[in-house]
């Protein structure tokens, strides 16, 4: 008998355990509505981003003819596909995973296609401005990775660094690997520095700022 009364107990416990109240429920369900309201939303997002075609428009141009800083603004709508694809992944959804990786190889495709000719852009329309010190500066190495800097002006380090840390921001935004300062275009090598910057082929993010 004793041992009928102790399960009985125990079945209660449980029981009262298990059972929510009906605001506690109704507390659940609001959240799982939520959830399914934010999974319907960046579903939505994803699809809107692989149908982009101002995006494409923009970034098939053959030529960048604006100003450097311009050019460099560019890189804020990979990031916003980068962000995009980042919050999707927090979602555990069938479609959304799928949604998701379509957006991330057409961003991508973007970036390794788009990069080096906005870093060929950039280096243009800043020596559009430089050459009115008697600097200047060009591209070289694979995919335009390497900014080069000639001019006396380069004699000292000093020079060379505040140069560096003046256009450091644009240089990682358009993920070059390599500062090269020489005292002209033919001399060799005087100053340099390495940009650690990721691969063209990796997402940009808000996290990187």
């Amino acid at each position: 008998m004793k041992i009928v009364l102790w399960s009985f107990g125990v079945a209660c416990v449980a029981a009262a355990f298990s059972c929510s109240t009906p605001s506690q429920q109704k507390k659940a369900d609001a959240i799982q509505q939520d959830s399914v309201h934010e999974i319907l939303v960046i579903n939505e997002l994803l699809k809107a981003a692989i149908a982009d075609e101002k995006l494409n428009e923009l970034l098939e141009q053959t030529i960048y003819k604006h100003t450097h800083n311009s050019v460099v603004m560019r890189t804020e709508l990979f990031k916003r596909y980068g962000d995009l694809f980042n919050k999707a992944e927090k979602f555990k959804n069938q479609e959304t995973d799928s949604l998701a990786e379509v957006m991330e190889q057409k961003t991508v495709a973007m970036q390794k296609r788009e990069l080096p000719k906005m870093r060929k852009a950039y280096v243009e329309e800043l020596g559009k401005i430089l050459s009115t010190y008697d600097v200047y500066c060009s591209v070289s190495g694979k995919d335009n990775e390497v900014i080069e800097f000639a001019g006396t002006t380069f004699k000292s380090s000093m020079n060379a660094e505040e140069y560096n840390k003046e256009h450091v921001i644009a240089f990682l935004k358009l993920r070059f690997k390599k500062s090269v300062f020489r005292l002209s275009k033919n001399a060799p090598e005087r100053f340099s520095y390495k940009l650690n910057t990721p691969a063209d082929s990796e997402l940009y993010s808000s996290e990187d700022d």
